[in-house]
């Protein structure tokens, strides 16, 4: 388990809720983030920089000290992506590529990438998905990811595995790709 966990987006509802299950196992937390949670007041012994993922010396900032990140921040959602392409690819996809980039750099060898199912599997073609559905027409279930960040990480000099922290709980999940640097 790591010492020092940084939780990017770590005020939203996802990111609130691994802030919370981070706090119960003793990890001690660093959350970045661009504004407070709404519904309740920052949490005692949880360091908040408040800042923009996509600010380069906030993020270098931000990873001074930690072992591990959990990345749960989106400047978008799927139907807002397809309509600004080119502020999803600044606001999400250069500052993921840059942050990839940092923690080869500074030796931080844990990650923990959230993505949304419609984002990893594409657009459903049936009401209920399971981990086997096929969503394209050759009936190849494959997830779907930007090929550069796939080429950053399979590039990087400190290649990433899975790894586990997540404790189990009653609210639902999200598809998480779980990785660690070896």
């Amino acid at each position: 388990m790591p010492k020092k966990v940084l939780v990017i987006g770590g005020c939203g509802f996802i990111g609130s809720h691994i802030v919370d299950g981070l706090l119960a196992t003793g990890t001690a937390v660093r959350v970045l983030d661009r504004r407070p949670e709404a519904f309740r007041e920052q949490l005692p012994g949880v360091e908040y920089i408040f800042g923009d993922f996509s600010d380069p010396f906030q993020l270098l900032e931000s990873l001074e000290g930690v072992d591990a990140v959990m990345h749960c921040a989106s400047t978008t959602v799927p139907s807002t992506s397809n309509v600004d392409p080119v502020s999803d690819i600044s606001g999400n996809l250069i500052s993921s590529v840059r942050l990839l980039k940092l923690l080869r750099q500074m030796n931080i060898t844990k990650l923990v990438y959230l993505s949304s199912g419609g984002t990893v599997y594409g657009v459903p073609q049936t009401a209920t998905l399971v981990e086997v559905t096929a969503t394209n027409s050759s009936g190849v279930r494959r997830p779907v990811s930007t090929p550069s960040v796939q080429s950053t990480a399979s590039r990087s000099s400190t290649p990433f595995e899975p790894f586990g922290m997540m404790r189990k709980s009653s609210r639902p999940r999200r598809f998480c790709s779980v990785v660690k640097a070896q």
